[in-house]
């Protein structure tokens, strides 16, 4: 399968965090956020995440429908994290993205880049970010036209 990139940067700025992508035309989309979990609880969920993936694979883990209070757990800080890090402009140009994919019968590939001095935000458990919305409506690891 091919695939069209979307690219989104995270840089520390002080309490907050600058999340960016480039939109269609090559200018970049910057959005400040506040962080969605503190560094404590990014660790808790990142052991969460890894005890589940430590689970068989008919395990209910990452379902589309949230059948546990794990599953629930999992999909309300997904949602959350994702939340976060796709504000508006941001979640804008996803969809656009999105939806210039399928029509062109590719995937879409999300590429996340973290400067060096900022490797602290790859502890983010991004693989668990949920998006309710349509056409998605789940984790978005488990979306079978993203990667």
């Amino acid at each position: 399968m091919k695939f069209v990139d979307f690219t989104l940067t995270f840089k520390s700025l002080g309490d907050q965090l600058l999340v960016s992508t480039p939109d269609s035309g090559g200018r970049a989309i910057v959005e400040a956020v506040l962080p969605p979990f503190s560094l404590e609880q990014i660790e808790l969920l990142r052991a969460k995440v890894e005890l589940e993936a430590t689970k068989t694979a008919d395990s209910t883990s990452f379902r589309h429908v949230p059948e546990s209070e794990t599953d629930l757990m999992l999909e309300t800080r997904g949602a959350e994290l994702f939340n976060a890090l796709f504000p508006d402009r941001i979640l804008e140009e996803f969809r656009q993205r999105y939806w210039q994919a399928h029509n062109d019968q590719k995937g879409l590939r999300i590429r996340v880049l973290i400067a060096k001095v900022d490797q602290h935000l790859g502890a983010y458990p991004i693989e668990v970010m949920y998006s309710s919305e349509a056409p998605i409506g789940q984790h978005l690891a488990l979306f079978g036209s993203l990667t």
